[in-house]
């Protein structure tokens, strides 16, 4: 639509909403769409003596009542990795080819009536 070309972008749209409906009418269909995903990856460099010496610290500042820098302490020890992904609920998607449709079918209905018969 952006580039003047309404055909285009209505022959676009009615091919991606043909595969979205067949891939929706499957019995096995997914209940969920990826998309976006990201790792984030948190990796201590230290050795055993240095996981051993902070740990000592971190009961040195608990027997103090220093909880949140002790806190921060054991967080640096930490490694993980976290996966994190981001999905859209494909039961949303098939109530918007619904919509999609009334679109298409409006847009149709305005050419006529600006064309004519």
């Amino acid at each position: 639509m952006n580039h003047n070309k309404p055909d285009e972008a209505k022959k676009s749209i009615e091919l991606a909403l043909g595969k979205l409906e067949t891939i929706l009418s499957t019995e096995n269909a997914p209940k969920l769409l990826p998309v976006d995903n990201r790792m984030v990856v948190k990796n201590f460099a230290g050795s055993a003596d240095d996981v051993e010496k902070m740990v000592n610290l971190v009961k040195e500042l608990l027997d103090k009542g220093k909880v949140q820098e002790a806190g921060e302490l054991l967080i640096s020890l930490q490694s993980e990795i976290d996966i994190v992904v981001v999905n859209l609920p494909l039961a949303f998607i098939s109530r918007w080819t619904e919509v999609w449709h009334l679109i298409i079918i409006s847009f149709q209905e305005r050419e006529v009536i600006i064309k004519g018969p």
